[in-house]
């Protein structure tokens, strides 16, 4: 009975996986079709695909994937019961330009953000109840860390520090002594990359 069970286990999952894949449903030509789960698909006047969503008991369920009219894709965001819930995911021309991780509707978890050419982790930012919360790093293309900058409650806190290309710490000061905003200003360092950082 125990090994009978294992493996109704077992197909249940491949049922479920099959069914939220868009190449097994039909597609969306009603409500009802969206209640019983369907794909909706949008398309460019040229005829392209523009987007394709799945939906299941009315409401959005699983992944959602926005092309551009070239056809390279733009948007890929998983929804569970009509909110986003899982890896966010925007491109630029098909290059992956950046991931968040939402739950529920709400980003908590990290946010990276890519270079679209070289495809280089620029931006790692922490997420709490969409507010940022932690230490948000930026990269040199090298991978080596170019600032630290801290945050709690969506607010610059404590020591922000900034390195050279050598790992040294070159800058740092203490964001409530120096007055940091959180206003976001464009910073070049090294004349290489624009970088966010805080204005005093």
């Amino acid at each position: 009975m125990g090994k009978n069970l294992f493996l109704s286990m077992i197909l249940c999952s491949v049922a479920s996986f099959s069914f939220l894949h868009a190449d097994n449903l039909k597609e969306c030509e009603s409500e009802e079709d969206k209640k019983a789960g369907c794909v909706e698909k949008q398309y460019y006047d040229s005829g392209n695909l523009k987007e394709e969503t799945l939906y299941q008991n009315g409401v959005k369920h699983g992944m959602e994937k926005t092309y551009h009219e070239s056809g390279n894709l733009k948007y890929e965001i998983i929804y569970k019961n009509g909110k986003i819930d899982g890896i966010y995911k925007s491109y630029y021309e098909g290059n992956l330009f950046q991931e968040s991780t939402f739950k529920s509707g709400i980003r908590h978890g990290i946010t990276k953000v890519y270079n679209v050419i070289s495809g280089n982790l620029v931006v790692e930012t922490s997420y709490k109840s969409d507010q940022k919360d932690g230490i948000q790093k930026h990269y040199y293309p090298s991978g080596d860390i170019l600032a630290e900058i801290p945050y709690t409650n969506g607010k610059v806190n404590s020591i922000v520090k900034f390195y050279d290309k050598g790992k040294k710490l070159i800058w740092q000061a203490n964001a409530h002594l120096t007055r940091l905003t959180n206003e976001i200003d464009e910073f070049e360092i090294g004349g290489d990359y624009w970088y966010d950082i805080c204005k005093q």
